[in-house]
């Protein structure tokens, strides 16, 4: 009985260490061979979606930092040196806006860092300064840990020139592919900023220690990607914003001249009709426009008003205090204003008892910014200067009375009401 179990065993072991047959293996492969491309397919889509979601976030931080900075400064920022990397004294500062570089010169890197194109209108390129913005450096990144390449109109980006809306061909051009069956084309309208992420194969982009990637190369093999990094006006989307071709758009991965990959964000105007609290004093409200216009879609001042204004607390009538009110057809600041401390305050020059001129004189009206007073009149109406010539009041229609008497010292004449009686008020 002994010997047969070691037979047996020894037949068992022997088995055992034949190991698997080519049947076994084929078996093993073809269930790999059917397992592992969706699972290399699902990584791959997984990999995607992230490198999309961190580009966007880091996208959406900017657009919203810059259009605080819009709303406190009445522009854009100034784009940032590309050159610039951590140590640096002026690492995400604003750059030159006064005397950039062309863009198309040899020495525009190695002096500012950022350039301006020779084009009209005028585009500034660089990176974004998050210094200015408040951003952390990372916040300025696409995924790969490289700089957002920042556009944006110089008229847009410079005090006093900037205005909420474009007008065609006045700011950066779009382009964008409506449908894959026609060429890329222009968008209408013109754009205040495209921010870019150069993709995974860099082409154009410069690394957060300012290393230049892959050199962009216009004319070669990747001819549409090459319109993001050949530092001109014109940039091309990676998605048409009006278009049901957006979820698509101009990604291509085959290596021939519509290569792109390129991740893009751009910005015709401010957002208007957002409103957010003052992050400096909680009791004033902000809007995301620098100017807002009621009535008009071109605000000429922070707020430009066309029609009808009332305001009040909700209890006694409505009141407005301005110190200036201006004819609505004049938009030159300063034409056809009237200071309304010139009829309401307490200006001496305003005040007809004012002066070397004995005895007490009438207002006759105000306009041009002075006071016009009659000549000095006795109690019963009668000229007492020695001209007699100026302006007198007939007898009967006006009722002498002297409002300091009446109501205190300071206390001014007001005005005549119909029945010829004077009106006085204490300043």
């Amino acid at each position: 009985m002994g010997l047969l179990n070691r037979q047996l065993y020894a037949r068992r072991y022997a088995k055992d260490q034949s190991g698997f047959s080519l049947i076994e293996i084929a078996v093993v492969l073809v269930i790999l061979g059917l397992l592992i491309p969706p699972l290399v397919i699902a990584y791959n889509v997984t990999m995607q979606r992230i490198k999309y979601q961190k580009t966007r976030a880091a996208f959406s931080s900017v657009e919203g930092a810059i259009n605080l900075f819009v709303v406190n400064n009445g522009r854009y920022p100034v784009p940032a040196s590309l050159a610039g990397s951590e140590g640096d004294a002026w690492y995400g500062t604003e750059g030159n806006n006064a005397t950039p570089e062309l863009c198309t010169s040899a020495t525009w890197f190695a002096s500012d860092g950022m350039c301006v194109t020779n084009t009209v209108p005028e585009i500034l390129i660089g990176a974004v300064p998050f210094d200015a913005l408040g951003l952390e450096p990372e916040n300025t990144e696409d995924y790969w840990h490289r700089k957002l390449l920042y556009a944006v109109t110089r008229s847009q980006a410079t005090a006093g020139s900037y205005i909420p809306k474009l007008a065609a061909g006045s700011g950066i051009t779009a382009m964008a592919y409506g449908d894959m069956a026609a060429a890329p084309a222009n968008l209408p309208g013109a754009y205040d900023m495209v921010l870019v992420s150069f993709g995974e194969n860099g082409e154009g982009a410069y690394t957060n220690r300012a290393v230049a990637m892959n050199i962009c190369a216009p004319g070669g093999v990747v001819q549409l990607e090459n319109q993001n990094c050949d530092y001109d006006d014109v940039f091309m989307l990676d998605s048409h914003p009006n278009s049901s071709f957006r979820a698509t758009g101009a990604r291509s991965m085959v290596n021939d001249a519509n290569y792109y990959d390129d991740f893009t964000s751009e910005q015709e105007f401010v957002p208007a009709g957002i409103w957010f609290e003052n992050g400096i004093d909680p009791d004033y409200a902000m809007t995301l426009s620098a100017k807002v216009g009621i009535g008009t879609v071109q605000p000429k001042d922070r707020l430009h008003v066309i029609g009808g204004v009332r305001a009040g607390n909700g209890v006694s009538p409505a009141s407005i205090i301005t110190p200036e009110i201006c004819d609505k057809y004049f938009e030159d600041p300063g034409a056809e204003c009237f200071e309304t401390e010139l009829i309401g305050g307490n200006r001496p020059e305003m005040d007809c008892g004012e002066n070397l001129i004995p005895g007490d004189e009438p207002v006759l009206k105000v306009g041009n910014d002075q006071v016009y007073c009659a000549s000095p009149v006795d109690s019963f109406g009668s000229v007492t200067d020695a001209s007699g010539t100026a302006y007198k009041f007939s007898a009967g229609t006006f009722t002498p009375l002297d409002c300091p008497s009446l109501l205190g010292p300071g206390a001014m004449m007001t005005g005549i009401d119909g029945a010829g009686v004077v009106t006085c008020a204490l300043p």
